[in-house]
């Protein structure tokens, strides 16, 4: 049996209808979809461009499942592993201002002041402390590398 050669089913799209490959059609439970994957992202994105409330009214549904309150605690506790009491201690620790420019949040999402970021080392996963929308893209665009930082304090020193 070592010379067995593998054959791939091919199936015909019913939209293109062209042969593919079976790994070209997407799997739902035990049976693959009788349109092509290019043929579904070609179907969806057509949709949505002739549908231009779909996608804003489908965000709306899932908005109204849950407070704004709710979807913040969850993405704490998800993305960065802390709770609420943990962020609020490191706010008042802070004094309500960001770990680097010592000023409050200023950027606004959806009518509101944005709570500040939680800081975290994307290579160890630690949570350092709380900032602002400024000093957290600052720090991500210098992939966190002191060097590139220093760097940028010193041209502007030289200015």
């Amino acid at each position: 049996m070592a010379n067995a050669e593998v054959v791939e089913e091919i199936r015909s799209c019913t939209s293109c209808l062209r042969g593919k490959p079976l790994a070209e059609f997407y799997k739902v439970k035990k049976w693959h979809r009788r349109t092509c994957k290019e043929c579904d992202r070609d179907t969806q994105k057509n949709y949505y461009l002739n549908n231009p409330t779909y996608r804003s009214a489908q965000i709306a549904r899932t908005r109204a499942r849950y407070s704004s309150e709710e979807r913040r605690v969850r993405t704490l506790a998800e993305k960065y592993g802390v709770t609420t009491e943990w962020y609020q201690h490191q706010l008042e620790a802070q004094g309500g201002v960001c770990a680097i420019c010592q000023q409050p949040e200023t950027a606004i999402r959806m009518g509101k002041v944005r709570p500040l970021a939680v800081d975290h080392c994307h290579k160890s996963g630690r949570n350092r402390k709380l900032l602002c929308q400024c000093c957290n893209t600052m720090i991500g665009l210098a992939k966190e590398d002191p060097q590139i930082l220093l760097a940028a304090a010193e041209y502007l020193k030289s200015i």
